[in-house]
């Protein structure tokens, strides 16, 4: 079952997925522009990280993706 959660301006749709005997993520963020003309801003980030529960992987990934939000975002 996919999280979702919003910050900031985007919102963060993380799902885990199986790999290596734990799991890792597969998360998408997504921000509609201000400008009207270009819609909206989505990133795909794949294999965030690898941990022993689906959980685990889920919380590493929320706090990474803040993380690159408040840096490129």
């Amino acid at each position: 079952m996919n999280a979702i959660q919003d910050y900031r301006d985007w919102k963060l749709d993380i799902e885990p997925v199986p790999a290596a005997g734990g799991c890792t993520t597969k998360a998408t963020i997504l921000r509609t522009s201000s400008d009207a003309d270009d819609g909206y801003f989505s990133y795909t980030f794949r294999n965030l990280d690898v941990s022993d529960t689906p959980e685990d992987a889920v919380q590493w990934a929320m706090e990474w993706l803040r993380g690159w939000i408040d840096d490129n975002g």
